[in-house]
This record gives C-alpha cells, structure tokens and sequence, in this order.
C-alpha cells in the first residue's frame, strides 16, 4: 500500500474535522514514538501545505531523506493505540475497503 492511500484511508475515518493536507503530520505522528518526538519534532511540520497535500493526493512521495528520518523512529504500539481511538464503524469501514 502506498503511503497516499493509508493517509487517505485514515483521513477518511477519522472523527476529527481536519484537512487533508494537516492529516500528513497527525499520522506521522501517530507512528513515531514519543522519546522521538520529544528529542527532534516530525519532520513533515516545517512543510508547506501544498507539499502536504501532494503527499496525500500522491503527487510527491516522501524524500528519501524525511523517509529515513522518519523510519527508524516508528511505533508500532502507538499506532496501534491511535488506531484504536477509531470507531467500530469506521474500522470496519477501513476492514471492508482493505479487503
């Protein structure tokens, strides 16, 4: 799955009111680690809107360079718990489409 298609994925289930190019970063952030976080901020915050809304449309894939940033510093864990915080609704809506 490409990332333009998780992103769009989750934007659409999620139960907060967001634009599409701001989801960028709240998923990014949502994967990365908290430690992480703490010692240097998401690299996808300093982009403009229009670089954001072209990694969600699929327009631009992430560089290499913010992908390596942003690799190593992944959470499984809190993923999980950021997926968690969907609907039953929703998750199943996101089940179905992945099916």
């Amino acid at each position: 799955m490409r990332f333009c298609n998780l992103v769009r994925l989750m934007h659409e289930n999620y139960e907060i009111e967001i634009n599409a190019g701001e989801f960028v970063p709240v998923l990014i952030d949502a994967i990365l680690d908290d430690e992480a976080l703490d010692k240097e901020a998401n690299p996808l915050y300093a982009l403009g809107k229009s670089t954001k809304e072209a990694y969600y449309s699929g327009r631009l894939l992430i560089s290499p360079k913010r992908a390596r940033a942003i690799a190593p510093r992944i959470d499984e864990h809190k993923f999980s718990e950021f997926v968690d915080t969907y609907s039953l609704d929703a998750l199943d809506n996101m089940r179905d489409k992945l099916a």
